[in-house]
């Protein structure tokens, strides 16, 4: 049973066996004795802050500092006999050089020696090898172009060299310059850069010189509470991420999963889409959760360090893209497993002599127990309810037409049959347009559509009662052609209003086109205008020119 002592290294407070502390109060007084006195209080003051390091690796979840940890400090940090031997080597051979880490093997520190703003580019430049100067000429020229291409955004650029200046911590001691620059941390390498580090800040007259003068106290302040309320920010997003993530997972143990559009969401009744899917949706969600919560964390306790950070982003990140190549393979393959396009036509006869033709909504029962994916499609894993906006081209011939509808019905798969069912209804001079058509369920990857297309005699009218439809009618491209032809100047409007019929200029016409019509009549400067009303006819004519 050893007895234990108190000690304070560099303001951090451990406790240490009676033997070790003899035997680093003794190792402490040797490497005094080798510097200077102008120097030796800044340079142990560097020293005992990497030992400091050093115990907090070393101990992990013990309390007591014994001798086999103090043997490791002065292993690393080196002997007093072994330093004078260095030196002396060093300068008889001055080809030796100390071995230097490679840029992933170091910690990424800003550089306030050579900061121009904020010290990013330093810092950035000591980590992968290069001049500053370099890495500053690299992010003025990003940012640049920017300017001058929809590629990059120099807002983007400028933020993100913010949230690196946010990020990445300032270095303060001498050992954070000299793991900055991937040096080891021996003795003379901390006395030499605990001298650089002094004169850097003794000399106020350096460009370089770090001073807090008021205008920089004024600055802190403000920062101190733009870095609060920024953090507090980006916890409360990251939360409310964290949250969304949660009710992805409830959510996928429903009937319905996630109400996504049209029939991508039939792909999830297959097990393996499905899970992958889920998995791909929470990575979405918990990968910007994390950046959120970290740098939340960074700007309201910077001091706090987080251990595999770069480990965990990079294996979600990676997770990430694995995950999106794997879906849209699986995707495109249930996509484009049909080759070519099959269709099929069908003629409905319209048997009515009435000069009008009405095209209504024929509204499709669907059963009680199919159950809506969306909202458009209703399903009971046998037969699928489509709901369609239907495109109606309606084309007008001359001579002896008998009116009727062309129903061309198509989907993918050249060397498979159709199967989808329109119920088309015609009523007399009624044409019934259903809103929904259906097909098999084990028909949903074939991109069912349907056209229509009405030929009718060109003095026919159409009264189109169906909402949200699509009506091509090639009388008024006939219309805007005449108009052209004709000019402003030779324009003539001629209405004739009968009792059941609108025409203009001789043709029957709808009353939103003879509105039309008129609007465009009375835009134009007309010379003269005469309206005539023949009883025997019950009809009325407004001429206009």
């Amino acid at each position: 049973m050893n007895r234990t002592i108190s000690v304070a290294l560099a303001g951090y407070s451990f406790i240490i066996d009676e033997f070790a502390y003899i035997k680093l109060s003794d190792y402490l007084s040797a490497l005094r004795n080798t510097l200077d006195a102008a120097e030796a209080d800044e340079v142990m003051h560097d020293i005992e802050i990497r030992m400091v390091e050093i115990f907090r690796e070393e101990l992990g979840k013990r309390e007591v500092i014994n001798e086999s940890d103090v043997q490791k400090v002065i292993t690393q940090i080196g002997n007093p006999e072994e330093i004078e031997a260095q030196n002396e080597g060093y300068t008889a051979n001055p080809e030796v050089q100390q071995a230097q880490q490679k840029f992933y093997e170091k910690p990424l520190f800003r550089d306030p020696t050579n900061a121009k703003i904020g010290g990013v580019c330093s810092g950035l430049a000591h980590y992968f090898g290069i001049q500053p100067y370099i890495m500053q000429l690299i992010w003025a020229a990003v940012a640049v172009l920017g300017i001058f291409t929809a590629h990059i955004s120099t807002l983007l650029i400028v933020l993100i060299y913010c949230l690196l200046w946010i990020i990445i911590p300032n270095a303060v001691t001498a050992s954070d310059f000299l793991k900055m620059k991937g040096q080891p941390l021996g003795f003379d390498n901390l006395k030499a850069e605990s001298a650089k580090n002094a004169k850097f800040i003794i000399e106020p007259n350096s460009g370089n010189a770090v001073r807090k003068n008021g205008s920089q106290k004024a600055f802190s302040s403000i920062w101190n509470v733009l870095r609060y309320f920024i953090g507090g920010i980006f916890a409360l997003v990251g939360i409310a991420l964290i949250f969304g993530a949660m009710s992805v997972v409830f959510a996928s143990f429903s009937e319905n999963m996630l109400q996504l559009p049209g029939k991508f969401r039939f792909y999830l009744d297959d097990p393996l889409f499905r899970y992958l899917f889920l998995a791909f949706t929470l990575i979405s969600i918990l990968l910007p959760a994390s950046l959120f919560i970290y740098f939340a964390i960074k700007l309201l306790s910077p001091k706090t360090t987080l251990k595999s950070t770069g480990y965990v982003f990079g294996g979600m990140l990676i997770s990430w893209f694995v995950l999106l190549i794997v879906l849209s393979a699986l995707f495109f393959r249930k996509e484009f497993r049909y080759s070519g396009e099959n269709s099929d036509v069908q003629n409905v006869a319209i048997n009515s002599a009435s000069d009008s033709i009405f095209i209504e909504q024929k509204k499709i029962q669907i059963p009680a127990n199919f159950k809506a994916v969306g909202h458009d499609y209703f399903s009971d894993k046998k037969t699928v309810y489509d709901g369609e906006t239907p495109e109606i081209r309606i084309t007008r011939k001359e001579g002896d037409v008998k009116p009727h509808l062309i129903i061309t019905k198509e989907a993918d798969g050249y060397n498979l049959p159709l199967k989808s069912k329109v119920a088309v209804e015609v009523l007399d001079n009624k044409v019934l347009i259903p809103n929904y058509i259906s097909y098999p369920y084990s028909e949903i990857g074939r991109g069912y559509r349907t056209n229509y297309e009405l030929v009718i005699p060109a003095n026919k009218t159409i009264i189109n009662n169906f909402p949200k439809s699509i009506i091509e009618d090639s009388a008024d491209d006939n219309y805007d052609d005449n108009a052209d032809e004709n000019g402003d100047e030779d324009y003539g409007t001629t209405l004739r209003i009968s009792e059941d019929s609108i025409f203009v200029n001789g043709k029957q016409v709808t009353e939103n086109q003879a509105e039309k019509m008129l609007r465009d009549a009375k835009n134009s400067e007309a010379k003269s205008v005469s309206v005539k009303i023949e009883n025997g006819k019950k009809e009325i004519t407004i001429k206009a020119r």
